[in-house]
């Protein structure tokens, strides 16, 4: 007796194995191993399910029908949980982090971004010369090359010859910081390495180019004509953004603008893109819907055209989720086949693990599928409370309900991940239906017709209609409360809001009150952990040494308000990334923002430039203009920071202040750092050193 799923769903049955397996490997460390124990336990469990199929009455499982499934279930789990193990690049006998070699043959796998005369590019390493012998090698690289007065330029596909210096990718250093490190992680990158571009060499290398290499250079040239026929550069970025998914020439304004209204996801190429895309194919080939082979033919091109446009956007996890689902869809109504929803979203959630495992850390492909799950399962609900007979009104309910439904299930995600939440979104989407879907048929045009004066025209409505979309977006921004910032709370506080949804969900869905009673005990739950954890907060007393490259910063705070004393500029990308995810996510008041040498004196901080007395704490700055200088009256303080190489050792210093802890400041040299550790530990002295360190919270 065999065994099967009912009703063909067997999608959404090993759905939640796939997930907990992948995430499994992806947590554990790469080892060969390991990966020899999920194998073993693979063979073990299929070789278990094998023997329960063939002796099925003879151990009367049918008195246990839960068991089978389980083994399935679990052998599941392990067989993707084999898999993102063994996708891991580092398991490779030939990476070159394993190999020494003199040079590294490398080639640009990435399109090369220039940014403040640093570029910043990925290479994969294709060989290694050692003892004049080149050894085949794999891995991939990101590679920063400062820019000289020679602008040279370096092109996708180019290849290089790198010096054999490089080092592992850095952790964040700062609290809530944005983790790079397995941001590169899930691209399979782990090392990194800076240059000055005289130590690179362009090498002539007449190797013939990979698809990927071809589609990346075609994407510039449709990047490059944006430009041309565009004449605002925010309009031109969008246009290229909205329709080819490159990203690289974004202002940081217009990333904050959608951010805040909530209409971020038209910026990154997904389901409503491939949607309109679809809806374009299906009428420029309508002619091939008359006879059944015309039709196969026509769902063959059009899948084909999908997924070169996916490819062509960067193969990113939403835009793949949507090809796969609408490349079900096509085949099923080529040959008139019924395809149920849920099992094709849990199909290509289930085939895009398969394929890279590290899709499942993607924000972009959680978003994603969350997304589609709450249209599956909330639209059909919310579209149903409210019946309107008017055509025009009807179509704005659907509207209102589909982006409620997708809102719904995103909201808890996207509040642990960014810690905002747009309240005018409803309004934002709307307002952008019309102006995007003309501006994604309009480009789709733009991209394919050659004529320059066709082109001048799209480019003239594509920019105007950009510079709209805009402008009405920042008009909505500026709306009080446009995003609603809240304390961040681990990941366990979100994950309940889910079951909160869900309970809400199946009490509206089953008219069970237990239900509802079960999701009003979460509220409350979650209730009082916010209520304890601002509690908490509000009583909270520290000073936070940030690490902070070539500066410091550091911030004084008491309860929900504080202050930054610092070198860096508030709007500086150092402050946004290192500083600012700090100040978000408890929801800080910042007063002031003051320079390092500044005086000031308010409620509760005193600074003369250099000695600061923080709610009876006092803090030291010791910087360069203190050298060669004696005194007389020693100081007392708590805590003394070495900033900017001042020229002093640590015996000296103790006979000027007298101080508990010591905290050596990341603008420090190498050099310095290493003399007063040594010194600092001979005497027996606590310290702490910034450099390449994570940040201190004091609690006072």
């Amino acid at each position: 007796m065999l065994m099967d799923f009912k009703g063909g769903m067997i999608f959404i049955r090993i759905l939640l194995p796939a997930i907990a397996g992948t995430w499994l490997g992806l947590s554990l460390p790469a080892s060969g191993f390991i990966v020899a124990v999920f194998l073993t336990i693979c063979l073990f469990l299929f070789i278990t399910h094998v023997a329960c199929h063939c002796w099925y009455r003879r151990l009367k499982l049918y008195l246990h029908r839960w068991l089978p499934g389980l083994i399935v279930q679990v052998l599941v789990m392990f067989v993707f949980g084999s898999i993102a193990l063994g996708r891991n690049p580092l398991l490779r006998d030939d990476h070159f982090s394993k190999n020494k070699a003199d040079v590294l043959i490398a080639e640009i796998s990435s399109e090369p971004n220039l940014s403040n005369k640093i570029w910043r590019f990925e290479v994969s390493v294709r060989q290694g010369l050692r003892e004049d012998c080149f050894v085949p090698l794999s891995g991939k690289m990101l590679i920063t090359v400062y820019a000289d007065t020679s602008g040279r330029n370096y092109g996708n596909g180019d290849y290089l010859l790198l010096p054999y210096d490089f080092s592992e990718t850095q952790v964040s250093l700062n609290p809530f910081e944005f983790n790079y490190k397995q941001y590169l992680a899930n691209k399979g990158i782990f090392h990194q390495a800076f240059f000055y571009s005289n130590r690179l060499k362009t090498l002539n290398i007449s190797a013939k180019k990979s698809l990927g290499c071809l589609v990346l250079t075609l994407r510039q040239r449709m990047v490059w004509k944006f430009k041309q026929y565009i004449n605002n550069e925010d309009a031109a970025a969008i246009g290229s953004t909205l329709i080819l998914g490159y990203k690289a020439s974004l202002s940081e304004e217009i990333l904050n603008a959608y951010s805040r209204t909530g209409v971020m996801h038209v910026l990154s190429v997904s389901g409503m893109h491939v949607a309109m895309l679809l809806v374009m194919l299906t009428c420029i080939l309508w002619f091939l819907r008359q006879r059944k082979g015309l039709r196969v033919l026509q769902s063959l091109l059009i899948i084909l055209i999908i997924w070169f446009y996916s490819f062509l956007t960067g193969f990113s996890a939403a835009v793949c989720r949507a090809a796969l689902m609408i490349s079900f869809v096509i085949i099923g109504r080529a040959f008139n086949r019924d395809n149920n929803s849920t099992n094709s979203v849990a199909a290509s959630a289930v085939i895009l693990l398969a394929y890279n495992p590290c899709f499942l850390k993607d924000i972009g492909f959680q978003l994603s599928f969350l997304a589609v799950f709450g249209l599956i399962y909330l639209y059909p609900m919310v579209y149903k409370l409210v019946v309107i007979q008017n055509w025009i009104g009807d179509k704005l309910w659907s509207f209102t309900a589909i982006s409620l439904s997708a809102q719904i299930f995103t909201f808890p995600l996207c509040m642990y991940y960014f810690n905002q939440f747009p309240l005018y979104f409803l309004i934002s989407n709307l307002f952008i239906v019309l102006p995007v879907t003309l501006v994604m048929y309009a480009g789709i045009a733009f991209m394919l017709i050659p004529f320059e004066p066709l082109s001048k025209v799209l480019g003239w409505i594509l920019e105007k209609t950009i510079v709209f979309i805009n402008e009405g977006l920042f008009l909505i921004e500026r709306f009080p409360y446009s995003a609603i910032h809240s304390q961040r709370f681990g990941f366990w506080y979100y994950a309940s809001i889910y079951l909160i949804i869900a309970l809400l969900i199946f009490s509206f869905q089953y008219k069970r009150k237990l239900f509802f009673y079960g999701s009003l005990l979460v509220v409350f739950l979650l209730t009082s952990v916010s209520s304890l954890q601002s509690l908490r907060q509000e009583q909270k007393k520290s000073i936070m040494f940030f690490s902070v490259r070539k500066n410091i910063a550091v911030g004084f705070f008491n309860g929900r308000k504080g202050d930054i004393v610092t070198g860096l500029n508030r709007n500086s990308k150092a402050f946004t990334y290192s500083v600012r995810p700090l100040i978000d996510a408890r929801n800080l008041r910042i007063n002031n923002c003051y320079p390092i040498t500044a005086g000031f004196n308010n409620n509760c901080l005193f600074s003369d430039g250099h000695f600061y007395q923080f709610l009876g704490c006092r803090l030291l700055i010791w910087d360069r203009t203190f050298n060669y200088k004696c005194y007389k009256r020693k100081a007392v303080v708590q805590h003394l920071l070495l900033s900017g190489n001042p020229v002093i050792d640590i015996k000296s210093l103790r006979q000027y202040v007298q101080f508990d802890s010591l905290i050596i400041g990341g603008d420090n040299s190498d050099y310095r750092v290493r003399k007063w550790t040594r010194e600092a530990g001979v005497l027996g002295i606590k310290y702490y050193v910034l450099k390449n360190a994570p940040a201190i919270e004091l609690s006072l």
